[in-house]
């Protein structure tokens, strides 16, 4: 008797969830929420989710954000609700926590540097409007 086990990828994109600053590509990219499961097959049939991970990506280079569970449910539901989730409670805690996220290895003078340049690139943007 023959038995097929295998292993299968399955992803979910839930959308473009609006505009964050992405502090590795320097600009302000669409990023998209995305669902990943991987299955247990057998007989090329579904059997057993072995794991589900939610993240969001940057359109502008690539860099991944793991979401929590948690989060990922708050997205989907702002996300059900509207077109993005620009200007909610959502949008602000995505946006600390990319900012923790790839600031983590630099030093707090590297920390100081990009937040100033930050600033001023925000001055010098609203000064020419």
């Amino acid at each position: 008797m023959i038995v097929i086990f295998g292993w299968e990828k399955q992803t979910k994109p839930l959308g473009e969830v609006g505009k964050l600053y992405c502090f590795d590509c320097k600009r302000s990219p669409p990023w998209v929420a995305v669902q990943e499961s991987e299955w247990v097959t057998l007989f090329f049939l579904r059997v057993l989710r072995f794991s589900n991970k939610q993240r969001l990506h940057c359109t502008g280079c690539g860099e991944v954000l793991p979401l929590t569970p948690a989060e990922f449910s708050q997205v989907d539901g702002v996300m059900r609700q509207r077109d993005s989730i620009a200007d909610t409670d959502v949008h602000a805690a995505l946006t600390r926590r990319i900012e923790k996220h790839q600031l983590a290895g630099k030093t707090p003078t590297q920390v100081k540097f990009i937040r100033e340049s930050l600033r001023r690139a925000e001055q010098d943007a609203q000064s020419k409007r």
